[in-house]
This record gives structure tokens, sequence and C-alpha cells, in this order.
């Protein structure tokens, strides 16, 4: 809900008149009970209304200047006691947070802060005690850690070593300076954080890049390489059937001798059985890869004189090979054909 502040000439005017008036009361104190004193004034306007800065500076009770009024707003924003929304003019809203810490129980974060303080002088002055006894050359006193009795040795602790709770004078500071203090600490890690974080997902692109650069290079690799072996299994496998087709060409009507089957290669005329007289079965013109050979079921390989008198003979021609079959012996049952 917003409200409607009636404009007129004399608004302005009120306004510096009011922050004049307000200048001449400051509220006296220490700065932490002034701090939470702060809070509760602040806020109060926009309880169940929200409200310009200028509006709530005009309609809280605070009594400082309107330029450390603002600050707090910045601050309590980002503590999350109010919401800042809108632009020219912007409007602030309350929180649950903020109605809380700031309303219902200003003093609680406080009370807090002095409890832990009191716990940390007291656990202090229990062990300068335990360590130099009641005669001590220094201890806190009362519990407070605002004065020494004494003057503490260089190798004893100060209020300062208990971390950001004191200044450079052993004096507790402010809730606000404390939590400004932890705030600028955490917004350098966040940093730092978003840093990492930015530098780990660049070295990420990066490897991602790489790893693609390299499966693309080794698919294009392998496929030109199948296309290679191709061409070269192709390219040998038409020699030979040109090789093949001429010798078989010189070999027309004339006995093949052990010459021919050098030069055709891979195909070897043999004995499968029998010792004396050559019988139908007993010649079989075999691939130098047939099984009969890891078998041992060769009798043996036809020499030259041998090969002469199968008188070995090309009987057809056919697209696919020649067909080749023992004349004179008929030792063979069926003819034999001898791919390209």
């Amino acid at each position: 809900m917003k409200i409607q502040i009636p404009k007129n000439s004399n608004n302005n005017e009120n306004f510096e008149n009011n922050t004049n008036a307000k200048k001449k009361k400051k509220l006296h104190g220490k700065c932490h009970e002034r701090d939470c004193i702060a809070k509760q004034e602040i806020l109060k306007p926009i309880i169940n209304v929200d409200m310009t800065s200028k509006d709530m500076y005009e309609y809280s009770e605070y009594k400082g200047e309107y330029s450390s009024f603002r600050s707090h707003l910045s601050r309590y924003v980002k503590r999350g006691y109010i919401i800042k929304y809108g632009k020219r003019p912007s409007y602030y809203q309350l929180t649950p947070m903020g109605k809380d810490a700031c309303i219902d129980n200003p003093f609680g974060y406080r009370e807090e802060r002095i409890a832990l303080h009191n716990q940390i002088v007291s656990n202090y002055d229990k062990r300068m005690r335990e360590k130099y006894g009641n005669n001590g050359v220094a201890y806190l006193n009362n519990g407070t850690g605002n004065n020494f009795s004494g003057t503490p040795p260089n190798n004893m602790n100060t209020p300062n070593d208990f971390g950001n709770e004191y200044d450079s004078h052993g004096n507790e500071k402010s809730d606000d300076e404390n939590l400004e203090s932890q705030l600028m600490e955490k917004d350098k890690e966040i940093k730092k954080l978003e840093a990492e974080k930015f530098s780990l997902q660049m070295t990420h692109q990066k490897r991602i890049e790489e790893y693609a650069k390299k499966v693309s290079e080794l698919q294009n690799k392998s496929k030109e390489q199948p296309n290679t072996q191709k061409s070269e299994t192709q390219k040998k496998n038409e020699e030979r059937i040109n090789r093949r087709k001429k010798l078989a060409k010189k070999y027309n009507g004339e006995y093949l001798d052990m010459n021919f089957f050098k030069k055709w290669g891979n195909m070897i005329p043999v004995r499968v059985k029998g010792k004396n007289a050559v019988k139908k079965g007993d010649i079989e013109i075999l691939s130098k890869n047939n099984e009969e050979f890891s078998r041992g079921h060769i009798k043996h390989k036809l020499n030259e004189y041998h090969i002469y008198a199968c008188g070995f003979a090309i009987v057809n021609y056919t697209p696919q090979g020649i067909y080749v079959r023992d004349i004179l012996e008929n030792g063979m049952k069926e003819k034999k054909l001898m791919k390209y």
C-alpha cells in the first residue's frame, strides 16, 4: 500500500524545516545502543504501509541527518530488513525479519553480542588467572573488557586477539560495524569464488572444444582410411584379374605347365590319395589356404613331370575364371574352376 503525500508549495519547506529541527536534537550514548534505537525509529513508519525514503524520514523519530538516514536504509536492504522496489520514487517495504529484528526486539542481537562478549572475557580472565595466578600482571576487570589492571606482558593476548569484535583500543565495535565488516568479508569470498568458477568454466569449455576437435579428426580419419584401403585393394584385384586373363589367353589350346601355375598363383595341383597308377579322384587343384594342407591329407604336390603327364588344359572360359581338367590321366573327378 502506498500513501499519498499532498503536494504543495510548502511541502519541501516543511521537509527542510523538519530536517533542521532534527539536526538540533541528537541522541547521545554508546554507538551500538544508538544503532538499535535507530533501527526501530527508522522502520516504524512502514510497519503497515510502504513509503519513500523522504516520507519515512519525515514521519520517523530518527534525529540524525537525512544522508545518514539514507545510509541506514541501504544497509537495511542488504541485511534483508526491508525491500526496495520501484524507480523515482522508490518505495520501501518492511520484511518479517525486519519486523522481528528491528521493531519487536531491536536489542535482541545486541544482548546476544553482550553475552558472547562477557563469555569471551570470562574465559580470557580464567586463563590469565590459571596462568599467572590471582596476582597476575594483567586481567580484565569485572568482565567488561574495557579496562586493564596493570600493563599486560608482550606475550599476553589482548581483546583484539579474539576476533573482529574489538577495535584497536580494545573497545567493542557496534553491531552495524561488525555486520558491515562481515558483509565485506563475505563479498570478498563471493568475488573470489566467482573468479574461480569463471576460470573453471573457461578451462572446462576449452577441454570440451579440444575433445570435440579430436573426435572430429578421428571420425574424418576413420572415414578416409577405409576408402583408401578399398581403392588399393580394388586396384590390386584389377591387376590380378588382368594378369590372369592374359595368362589364360596365352595358354589357350596348350597344355598347362609348372610355369603356368606359378604365374597364376595360389592354386596348386596335388595328389590327395593313391600311390602308383592314377585313378579318378586322386588328383586335385587346391588353393594354398585349403584345410587339406593343414590336416596333412595331401600326399604330395605334383612336380613338373607329373603336371606334364596329367595333361592339364583349359576346357572352358567364363567371366569368373577358367575351367581346368587333366585330359591325359583323368585323375580329377570333375573340372576345376580357377577364378581370376
